[in-house]
Order: structure tokens, then sequence, then C-alpha cells
């Protein structure tokens, strides 16, 4: 199973009368020759089961599943926005329109922190708001997460179907992968703010503060990494928030790093890492 983010905007009635998501195959630029927008790239990747985080105006409104791969197909006849060339890639979903839409307001802050770099292309833009592109491919840590935090969905997901990797790209066995998805989860939900404002913006690791680089452009550059390993706790399973004793304020590269080790909490070990390194 993939994950998947689509933005309908004008094409909302075809996806929720219809049941499909429909793209053209490439573009035709000013000089005559195909191409093919980076919205548009992994409409043809879609396999059946997956999930699709349906986005209209800046709410996640449907949830989508593939009922079929996606394939070939020109554009079809009940299309409602026909501004495209016919030939083009057809994905034929069951849809859940959500009671309570998702604002995306809601995760923006947390998802570009832990997420966005894994998007392609990336969903968010500097300014926290959505990018103008059609279909987005998600790693299933960023899916998980959107599961996460929608109301009214309950798919029938088992864990042996959502195929994660760590930051290393090792396969994760099950309980890794139940684990791994814990520890992302709860990191996501924290208040980064919160940590931030608390613990400063400089590197716990390597010491490295933005501002000091990039002047203004670098403000509030910092990333919260959770220490203690939220991943042995049992799902469902709650303990209270402490921010000076479970988090770390880090930059991207250490925050990158420390998910590479073993142990996430290993902040010593990291330490030691860029010691040695500036031997």
């Amino acid at each position: 199973m993939a994950f998947y983010w689509v933005n309908i905007g004008k094409t909302y009635k075809e996806v929720e009368k219809h049941g499909f998501l429909w793209a053209p195959a490439y573009n035709i630029n000013k000089k005559g020759n195909k191409t093919l927008p980076a919205g548009w790239k992994h409409v043809p990747e879609v396999k059946k089961g997956d999930i699709i985080f349906c986005n209209l105006g800046n709410n996640i409104q449907y949830i989508a599943e593939a009922n079929k791969d996606a394939y070939p197909c020109t554009r079809p006849t009940n299309r409602e926005y026909d501004e495209w060339k016919d030939e083009g890639y057809k994905i034929e979903v069951s849809i859940t329109n959500l009671a309570t839409p998702t604002p995306a307001t809601k995760l923006s802050e947390e998802f570009i922190e832990l997420y966005n770099s894994h998007t392609s292309p990336k969903l968010f833009n500097s300014n926290g708001k959505i990018t103008e592109n059609y279909l987005y491919h998600l790693d299933n840590t960023a899916g998980v997460f959107l599961l996460s935090h929608v109301n009214g969905f309950n798919p029938n997901i088992r864990d042996s179907d959502i195929d994660l990797e760590n930051e290393r790209g090792k396969r994760l066995s099950y309980v890794e992968k139940k684990q791994y998805r814990l520890h992302k989860i709860y990191e996501g939900r924290i208040n980064t703010q919160k940590v931030k404002d608390k613990l400063g913006h400089s590197c716990t690791a390597c010491n490295l503060k933005f501002t000091d680089i990039y002047g203004e452009l670098g403000e509030n550059f910092i990333e919260a990494h959770h220490l203690v390993p939220y991943s042995q706790l049992k799902e469902g399973q709650e303990r209270e928030i402490n921010i000076e004793q479970d988090f770390v304020v880090l930059c991207a590269n250490c925050h990158r790093m420390i998910h590479r080790m073993d142990d996430v909490s290993d902040l010593e070990g990291l330490r030691r890492i860029i010691k040695c390194s500036n031997q």
C-alpha cells in the first residue's frame, strides 16, 4: 500500500459523483515539446488499495481508495473539467466523504517539520501553504501521520500492508515497523513551537544557530526531536510531556542523523561522532 495526496479543486464533482481521478499524460509547452509536470508524474504509479487524501479548499474533505491500478485512459466524457489534452491516466476510487473535514492548517506545522521533504513534489511551501500541484506521493510515515489526524475514517489496514523503512533505508520488521510508526506519530503531535520557545534555537548536538549564518532567513529554523522512546509505548497509552526532559532541538542534518542511529535518544553518541569528525 502507498499513500498519496490530491488537490481536486474544480474536479471535485467527478470525484464525488463518478468515483475517479484523472490526469493528462503530458503537457505541451510553448515550444511544442512534451513535458511532464511534477503533479502528474505519480498518477500512473497508483495501485489498487492505495490511499489518497483529497484536498478541497484547504481541507481533507475525502479519503479515496484505489479500486484498481491506474491505467491509460482518454479524457472521460463525463469529466467536468476539459481544459487538458485527451491522453491521460485514470484512477477508479471508492470515496469516503468526511463529515468533519480536517483543515490543512491543523497539521501543516508538524508535517512540514517531519515529512515535507519526503513528499514528491513537496506538499507545503515555505509559507505553510499547499503547493499548486495535482497529485503527490507521500512516504508511508507521512501517510500514517495524516491518518492519525483524520476523523471519521477507519480503514481496515494491517501493519503488513504498510511497507515502512527507517531513515537508513533498512526494511523494517513487523515489530520495528510499529515502533517506528508510533515514534513518528507521537513526535509529530507535539506543538513544536512550544519546544523551540522553551529550548532555544541552537542545535543541541552541533551548536549550529541558523540566524548566525543566514540572519532573519534562518529565524525559527530548528527542529524538535523526541528523546523518550515513545515507540516502546503501547498504542493508545498516554504519558505526561516534559519538554526539558523529553526533547532537544536539532538542526535538520543532526535530526536526520540521529534517526539513522540504533538509539534515537543517544544524543551523546551523536555528539561524539561530530567531535571526531572535527578533529
